[in-house]
């Protein structure tokens, strides 16, 4: 009892010089219930509030800490997993095309009349498609077309320049480009618009969409 009442008057102390409850706890080996019911009345100074609440935005950075850390893990596991993938990938075209046709099965047109149309707005799988489209199969570069997507608050030559750059294909062979309706007031930075990569030979387009649809009877 006489320990009791010493661990009581102890927290209190504490508690009015702003330590926080685990601390208190921590310090006097004693449960942290038992701590709030102790300090539940003692009021605290500014001087008391500024340093719990430090200690609780420490706390809280700790934690963040720790969910990063744990968060760059898992992104490293993953990268090591795909790194091992990718390495067993040799540079004949096999791969390339299958790739290629899956990717060109989930944003490609699909219409058998038409030829190779793929759209998106992701300068990264534009790149990736373009390129291998090029390693895949042997093309007449004079071909391609593209059409930007562009909003109001996109400069034509700016974003021409862009995608040429992403594309390899020659400003010249960009066709005249559609613009899209922003009703936002706001403006999306970064964004870059939309970009149909049009390469005009139906016989790929037939070749692409009939080697996703093989792969893909793999997993019937």
């Amino acid at each position: 009892m006489i320990r009791k009442l010493k661990d009581k008057k102890k927290a209190i102390e504490m508690r009015g010089r702003g330590y926080s409850l685990n601390e208190i706890a921590d310090k006097l080996n004693v449960s942290k219930a038992s701590v709030s019911l102790w300090v539940r009345e003692v009021p605290l100074t500014p001087k008391a509030k500024g340093r719990i609440n430090e200690r609780r935005k420490i706390a809280r950075e700790k934690v963040s800490n720790v969910i990063k850390n744990k968060t760059i893990e898992k992104e490293k596991e993953a990268d090591n997993f795909a790194e091992v993938i990718v390495e067993k990938l040799d540079n004949s075209e096999f791969p390339a095309q299958l790739i290629l046709a899956m990717i060109y099965w989930c944003e490609g047109n699909k219409s058998l009349k038409d030829s190779v149309f793929f759209t998106n707005s992701d300068p990264k799988l534009i790149r990736t498609f373009v390129g291998l489209l090029r390693k895949s199969f042997v093309l007449d570069e004079k071909k391609f077309r593209v059409c930007m997507h562009l909003h109001g608050y996109h400069k034509d030559v700016i974003q021409k320049k862009f995608w040429a750059e992403v594309t390899g294909i020659p400003e010249s062979q960009f066709i005249k480009s559609y613009q899209k309706k922003h009703t936002s007031k706001q403006t999306n930075e970064g964004y870059q618009g939309c970009v149909q990569i049009r390469y005009y030979d139906v016989r790929i387009a037939r070749k692409l969409l009939a080697l996703a649809r093989r792969f893909m009877l793999n997993f019937k």
